[in-house]
Parts: C-alpha cells; sequence; structure tokens
C-alpha cells in the first residue's frame, strides 16, 4: 500500500504540537504585516495646517488653534492672503493628535503634497516584487532560506527607516519594507499550510488573516500612545527584528519537509518530519511510511516525488514544469547546475503546459487574479484614506481594521458548508451594493461618514478566494502559481493610496 504526503501528516497528527510551535512564526509575521501595511496612515499623515506668519506673530506657536487665535484668518493653507497671494514656504501644523509626522518634518504639503502619496506606493510596489521574487526563490531555494532573507530585509529596512533625512530614502526603505513584509508573509504562509494535514489547512490559512487583522487593529493603539513618528517606526521595527533572531534555529522554523522530498532531498524530510512525530508523540515508523510516500505518487500526490533521473529537454513533461529540476548535460556524462536561461525556459513551458493541458485551471486562475486585483484598489483606497474621515483619526482607522473580524468569522463559517464560489459571489455581490449604496449616502445625506464603515465588511470576505489557489494547484506550483493571485492584491493595491489622495479633493 502507497501513501501520499497528506496521508504521512495525518499519522503523525495533521495539527499537533509541533505544527502549533512552528505555526506561531507565521502568525507574528502576520501581525507584523499588518503593521507595516497600515503604518503610513499615521507616519504619513497630514495635521490640519496653515502658512507661518511672515510678521513673526505666532511664529513660536506649537499649534494651529493658537494661531487662529491671533486673528490670522486671513492666512490661507499654501499662500499668503487669497489664493493669487505669494505662496509660503513654512507652515504651522495642528499637534493635536500628533507631534511630528513625517509630512510636518519635511513639510510633505501644498505643491508638494504628492510625496507622501508616492512613498505610500512604494510600499505597495515592494509587494508586488516582492511577492514575484520570494514565489520563485522559495522553489529554488528552499522556503526557510528565503524567509529568513525576507526577515533580515524586513528589519533592516524598516529599522532604517526611522532614521531616514529624506523623502527619497523614505520612499527606498518604504519599497524594501514593502518587499520584505509581503515576501516573509507569503514564504511563512505556505509553510504553515505545507506541515499541517488537509484537514486543518484552510483553518490555518484563515488563521493568518486574523492575526494580520489583529495587527492592523493594533497599529492604531501604538499610534495614539507615540506621538512621533520615528519613535512609533522605531517600536514597530523592534519585533521584527526579535522574530529574526527566533526564526534562525532550524528546530523553530524547519525547511518544508514537502520542498525536501520534492527535490529528492530525503534524508533531511526524514529529520524534519521524524522530529514532528516526536513532538505530537506519534509512533509511526517514519523511514518505512516515507519509503511508502517515494514509492507512491511522491510528496503532491502528482508523481516526481524525487530528481528526474533522465536528460530533461524543453518539451511537456512532467518534471519540466520545476525549473530546479533541469539539467544540463556539459559533454563528460556529469549533471552541472542548470544555467538561467534553461531555468527560465523551463518555466515557459511550465506555462505552455497548463495553457495547453489544463485551460479550466489558467481561467479560474485568471478569475481569481482579477478578483484580487479589483478589491485590493477598493479596500486599499478606503482604508488608506481613513485619515481623512471626520473624527479621530485613531479611531477611524481601528473601525476601519476590525470591521474585518466579523467578515472572517461569516465566510469562516460558512465557506466550508456552501462553498467558495457561492461566498465569493455573494460577497462580492455585497461589496457592490454597499459600494453604490455608500455613494447614495454620500450624494443625498453628506456628512453620514460612519456609513462608510459598512461597505468594508463585504469586501473582507471575498479575501476568503485567496485560499482557493492554494488547494487548486500542485505543490510544484503553489508558492509560484497560487501565490501569483496575491500580485492582484499589490499590483492594484500600488495605485490605492492615489485613490486614497483624490479622496482629499472629493
Amino acid at each position: 500500500m502507497t501513501l501520499n504526503f497528506d496521508d504521512l501528516l495525518k499519522q503523525i497528527g495533521g495539527f499537533g504540537r509541533a505544527q502549533l510551535l512552528i505555526f506561531l512564526v507565521p502568525a507574528l509575521i502576520a501581525i507584523l504585516s499588518g503593521f507595516h501595511t497600515l503604518a503610513p496612515i499615521y507616519l504619513l499623515y497630514t495635521p490640519e495646517y496653515r502658512c507661518r506668519p511672515q510678521s513673526g506673530i505666532g511664529s513660536n506657536r506649537s499649534t494651529l488653534n493658537e494661531s487662529v487665535a491671533q486673528n490670522l484668518e486671513s492666512i490661507g493653507k499654501c499662500s499668503y492672503g487669497n489664493e493669487t497671494g505669494p505662496a509660503c514656504h513654512e507652515w504651522i501644523y495642528d499637534q493635536t493628535e500628533f507631534a511630528s509626522t513625517f509630512v510636518t518634518e519635511f513639510n510633505l504639503v501644498c505643491k508638494n503634497a504628492l510625496v507622501g502619496t508616492w512613498i505610500k506606493t512604494c510600499t505597495f510596489a515592494g509587494f508586488m516584487v516582492g511577492v514575484f521574487v520570494t514565489g520563485f526563490l522559495s522553489d529554488l531555494l528552499g522556503r526557510r532560506r528565503c524567509l529568513i532573507a525576507c526577515l533580515c530585509l524586513y528589519g533592516s529596512a524598516a529599522l532604517g527607516s526611522a532614521f531616514c533625512q529624506s523623502p527619497v530614502a523614505m520612499a527606498l526603505t518604504r519599497f524594501f519594507i514593502g518587499f520584505g513584509a509581503m515576501g516573509a508573509f507569503t514564504v511563512s504562509f505556505v509553510i504553515g499550510t505545507e506541515i499541517v494535514g488537509p484537514e486543518a489547512r484552510f483553518h490555518t490559512g484563515m488563521a493568518i488573516e486574523y492575526f494580520w487583522t489583529l495587527g492592523s487593529c493594533a497599529v492604531a493603539g501604538l499610534a495614539y500612545l507615540i506621538h512621533d513618528w520615528r519613535h512609533l517606526q522605531l517600536v514597530l521595527s523592534a519585533p521584527v527584528l526579535l522574530v529574526l533572531v527566533a526564526s534562525l534555529p532550524p528546530a523553530v522554523v524547519p525547511e518544508s519537509p514537502r520542498w525536501l522530498l520534492h527535490k529528492g532531498r530525503v534524508n533531511e524530510a526524514r529529520d524534519v518530519i521524524r522530529r514532528m512525530a516526536r513532538l505530537n508523540r506519534a509512533t509511526v515508523d517514519i523511514g518505512r511510511e516515507l519509503d511508502s510516500v517515494l514509492e507512491g505518487d511522491g510528496p503532491d500526490n502528482g508523481g516526481g516525488g524525487g530528481r528526474s533521473t533522465e536528460k530533461v529537454t524543453p518539451s511537456l513533461t512532467e518534471a519540466s514544469t520545476d525549473c530546479a529540476a533541469v539539467r544540463v548535460d556539459d559533454g563528460s556524462g556529469q549533471r552541472s547546475e542548470p544555467r538561467w536561461r534553461h531555468r527560465f525556459r523551463a518555466a515557459a513551458v511550465a506555462a505552455r503546459q497548463l495553457i495547453c493541458q489544463a485551460p479550466r485551471l489558467l481561467a479560474e486562475y485568471c478569475i481569481i487574479c482579477f478578483n484580487w486585483f479589483s478589491i485590493a484598489l477598493v479596500y486599499y483606497g478606503l482604508i488608506m484614506g481613513s485619515g481623512t474621515l471626520p473624527g479621530s483619526i485613531f479611531l477611524t482607522s481601528l473601525l476601519t481594521a476590525m470591521v474585518e473580524f466579523p467578515a472572517y468569522i461569516l465566510g469562516h463559517a460558512t465557506v466550508n458548508r456552501l462553498g467558495r464560489k457561492v461566498v465569493c459571489v455573494a460577497f462580492n455581490s455585497l461589496s457592490a451594493v454597499s459600494l453604490f449604496g455608500l455613494l447614495l449616502v454620500v450624494l443625498l445625506a453628506p456628512g453620514k461618514s460612519q456609513i462608510s464603515h459598512l461597505r468594508l465588511f463585504g469586501l473582507a470576505s471575498p479575501l476568503l478566494v485567496a485560499s482557493r489557489p492554494e488547494f487548486l494547484f500542485a505543490h510544484r506550483l503553489k508558492s509560484r502559481g497560487a501565490w501569483k493571485a496575491f500580485p492582484g492584491r499589490p499590483n492594484e493595491g500600488v495605485w490605492a493610496p492615489v485613490d486614497a489622495c483624490k479622496m482629499v479633493y472629493i
């Protein structure tokens, strides 16, 4: 009797103490990703401001309210007097909510107002690049190596961001923060789902989303307590370095046994599985069971459990779907390491194979990408613009983040009963209706800003569709295929801060 890898996971424990300990790192990374995704709302917050008086009256005042008290109503935001007056180059900012933000320190207002928007955009540009690059690198180098590299980049960029002395430096650090955060989030998600049994895989994927929402809520509380943007950035950066140090021991974050088996590193996979079985107190003959997996259909239940022993040419073969499985004969009969052009050729072959042999899977893949694409534009546009809503920025951003909890809970409770497709269509429809309703409220009853939080309830649950490609694609395409549905999220998220900026003028 042959087994697949999921059967082996069931025998050692689908979600025991070993999986729980490993899952702590993806959970912490999800919280940190929530931190730094929404941090620009506070770091780049633009308070009320006016031109600093030329005469020096009130020039030593620290708040906008005090300057108004000096009968300075004639002073505008960007010029002295009316709009045709001379432009000002120094401003007085309201310090009611923040003593200092990046915007107030570098005067990113008036003609420089878009600079802050483009800095926010750099974060999502990092997301876009990071999700593509880490997807391929995690298949090529391994999940663990890629995760450690992303955390190193993430932590160093986050720490360096607190010491930026120019908008250009801030934009660069925000890009690398986005790259590292999305890369670490992506790889940790794959690790968290590959080590658990099939019955727990969906729940672990959903749990990571809960932790992300927890982080996006917690950053509002930290911003409320810390009123200086540099101090806030330092506080948000410290946990990244702690998670990096905690992830260094292989016992805490081991390499994915699925990836090891797929690369033919059976002995290393046996050690990882044996350690997991010991922690779960499972009495299983790991060697015999693992041999059964290798003799069967491989770790993915789709063949190719080990390395190919045949010379591979660019054809529609099963082994050619893995870039790392392509080998070149150097003429001496020895297998040499693949060249980059062979890797790219194998990737093109895999894409051609997917189009020719799985058109329905490709169609579903495109629909999922478009779904992420549209959701990201609306969701991140709304949440990044929460600072422009009336009332306290801390309360509005907190409510905007907290509204995801009931949406995830409702979706989590219904998706296995009704099916992913039904839930996705239902909540997408609810999103459309709520957005049109919001437009009517804005036009017919201006000032009812609290209604804007209701539309996020319908926007959060379609995020459940991200779990769908995770289960549709085989293991060798999991991080390279399923996570290409996530590019819809950062690709359109790049323009979300621009949409949020437009909210100021609407």
